[in-house]
């Protein structure tokens, strides 16, 4: 927990936070009163709104919150919440004590897959201070990644963690620079100016099992953890947190919540989740919500980061210069229909890219066959190769759509690279419709331009 004589200037910190906004919930049957509370979640839930009280409408919320802890201290885990069907998430937990990271795997159990040494500050403690040696402590995440030929006094690779955070912000942790990463001396234990340092074999695999970008960093002198099921069910406050985690600009428009995760570690919790919202186009990103909890039913809703990524436009091709008859011109506009099409290939080589599996999966027709392999064979093949590659590039380009009844075609270059493989190629999506929906029936690529290509 936090220091003694720093609670306190962290809680006055939190009550007076710009940006703060109050989450009250209850537990057992206390109702919130609607007439205080009285605000859902809505554009309210921006970095600079004002301390509103966000209540339920006299609906009871049963919240976990810092209450996952039973009498012996320990959480049941780390992940409160995980959204049911998606993919499962990895996670690095570092305990300074015993100068190990475990890394877990979680699909609604813990499994722990490997653990390794792991060296952290000189001093132990808390890190407080510029240059006092220690590491860190809280829930972190990848921000900058170095990777380098040679063995640098940071081994071949290393992951900056996003410390200070707001939390350590609101505490007055200063410092920064804190690194997950090799090193060109042997690794021993305590040997470190505050960063967290591994033998260069074992962040070299660590690195290849997982995406450390996308996987979150929990570092505490012990970890409060039994790795159970959460006893408690969150799923009346997750409407919530997703209004929160939707920046006010695309507010009420329509968005998929891809790996919506909350995680807690002491007073501190993080929810995260990518998304994609349906804009004029696509637009994906990652929103994260840093929550305090200084008190048994009291959650308060320091920040939310939001970083955009690509906005993918839907448009069949970008008009010409050249002035046309209005009639030609009307002609060559891409329909509603195709323009859903066109949607759909930007949406499954994202799905593809970011090796979300499961919404990749949902491009394709029931009937799919592909190398011998029917859609289910093809899900778990393409599983496969996202295990075995670390970071996956498709890029498309110049889409066209040819729609005859209930079938269609999609052409397109495709330019496709992995770790381990690259390739150019002329790809052809045959569509069929399901349920009302486009989805993909049959693929083919070929080196050269097929006869029929369009022009």
């Amino acid at each position: 927990m936090i220091d003694k004589n720093k609670k306190g200037k962290y809680l006055a910190a939190l009550c007076i936070a710009a940006g703060m906004i109050v989450f009250l919930f209850t537990i057992g049957n206390m109702d919130v009163d609607s007439s205080e509370s009285g605000q859902t979640v809505s554009d309210n839930a921006s970095d600079n709104a004002s301390g509103n009280a966000i209540g339920t409408n006299k609906k009871t919320v049963a919240y976990a919150g810092t209450k996952t802890q039973d009498d012996d201290g320990l959480w049941d885990g780390p992940i409160l919440y995980h959204a049911p069907g998606t993919k499962p998430i990895h996670l690095i937990l570092i305990e300074k004590s015993t100068q190990t990271l475990y890394l877990y795997r979680y699909d609604g159990k813990y499994t722990r897959i490997k653990n390794y040494f792991c060296a952290s500050g000189e001093k132990q403690g808390k890190k407080h201070e510029e240059k006092d040696e220690k590491t860190p402590e809280g829930i972190y995440f990848n921000n900058k990644t170095y990777r380098d030929k040679k063995i640098t006094v940071f081994g071949d690779r290393a992951f900056g963690l996003n410390y200070p955070d707001i939390f350590d912000n609101l505490t007055g942790n200063k410092g920064g620079g804190i690194f997950l990463h090799g090193s060109n001396r042997t690794v021993t234990s305590f040997s470190s100016n505050g960063c967290l340092v591994l033998n260069n074999a074992d962040i070299a695999d660590l690195d290849k099992r997982v995406d450390i970008k996308q996987t979150p960093v929990i570092i505490g002198e012990r970890l409060p953890y039994r790795f159970g099921t959460v006893k408690r069910d969150l799923s009346e406050l997750i409407p919530f947190l997703k209004q929160t985690l939707l920046p006010e600009k695309y507010a009420g428009m329509p968005t998929d919540y891809d790996e919506l995760t909350v995680l807690g570690f002491e007073d501190r919790v993080v929810a995260t989740a990518r998304m994609r919202v349906k804009a004029d186009g696509a637009v994906y990103g990652t929103s994260r919500l840093y929550l305090a909890g200084p008190g048994k039913t009291l959650l308060v809703l320091v920040k939310r980061e939001w970083n955009e990524e690509k906005k993918e436009v839907i448009v069949a091709q970008k008009a010409t210069a050249e002035k046309v008859p209005a009639k030609a011109a009307a002609a060559s506009k891409p329909t509603g229909e195709k323009k859903r099409l066109v949607a759909q290939v930007a949406s499954w080589r994202k799905a593809w890219e970011q090796k979300r599996l499961n919404a990749y999966i949902g491009h394709y027709h029931p009937g799919f066959t592909s190398k011998g392999k029917n859609l289910s064979q093809w899900k778990t093949y393409k599983g496969q190769l996202n295990d075995r590659n670390r970071k996956i590039s498709v890029k498309v380009s110049g889409v066209r759509v040819k729609i005859d009844g209930q079938k269609a075609q999609a052409y397109f270059r495709q330019h496709y690279r992995s770790d381990t493989f690259k390739s150019s190629s002329y790809k052809i999506l045959d569509f069929r419709k399901n349920g009302g929906k486009w989805k993909i029936y049959r693929e083919n690529s070929s080196v050269g331009k097929p006869s029929g290509w369009p022009r």
